[in-house]
């Protein structure tokens, strides 16, 4: 049966996606673990559908300041995946990579290397997750280039409402998990959309019925 709306998704999918995320996270976690040379752990990861209006709210704090990576994809499937990064892991990232401790995430707008830096996590935690998919369904899946936006999450959602959820339905694919560095534990979100068609084409390659 060919789902209309995100908010068609049966407990099924979402055990699929589950395992698609399970998957994605533990390479994400080794890979940052690779890049900034000691060791990443993730949690297993939730994924559920968020109401677009109540995306901000479910997420965290609306008026926290926060990174959002987006980047596109192509090919056999059609879409967005948007990361947050919430303050203290941006920094926790940046300052270990490059040395330099921002704390107020908005110093980020003036560093280049902190955006490079976010941009390549973001890339690195979008592309694991994205070939997971690719693997599992056997699709064509591409990345494009990230964009970073920096600014309160109420507004970054704002932004994507306007320009690009309202091409994905009323509701939305929300992935949580929480990466743990150094005994702390960073929380760190993805929203996935979908053009419909795509979605329909990803549940039918993993065989969901």
């Amino acid at each position: 049966m060919k789902i209309k709306d995100v908010g068609d998704i049966t407990p099924v999918h979402l055990d699929v996606l589950s395992e698609v995320g399970n998957i994605g996270a533990g390479n994400a976690a080794t890979a940052l673990s690779d890049m900034l040379h000691y060791m990443v752990k993730v949690t297993v990861p939730s994924v559920r559908i968020v109401e677009m209006e109540e995306v901000a709210q479910a997420i965290g704090d609306p008026s926290q300041n926060i990174a959002a990576i987006t980047i596109n994809l192509d090919q056999d499937l059609i879409g967005t995946m948007l990361s947050i990064f919430h303050g203290p892991f941006a920094n926790e990232l940046v300052t270990s990579f490059i040395g330099t401790d921002l704390p107020d995430i908005t110093m980020f707008r003036d560093s280049e290397m902190g955006r490079s830096v976010l941009c390549e996590v973001g890339n690195i935690t979008v592309a694991t997750y994205v070939n997971a998919l690719s693997q599992l369904s056997k699709l064509v899946i591409n990345i494009l280039p990230p964009h970073i936006i920096i600014d309160t999450l109420d507004e970054v959602i704002k932004k994507h409402q306007a320009r690009e959820f309202k091409d994905f339905g009323h509701k939305v694919v929300v992935i949580d998990e929480s990466f743990i560095i150094k005994d702390e534990e960073y929380k760190s979100s993805m929203i996935l959309l979908l053009e419909i068609d795509s979605l329909n084409a990803l549940i039918d390659s993993l065989g969901v019925e």
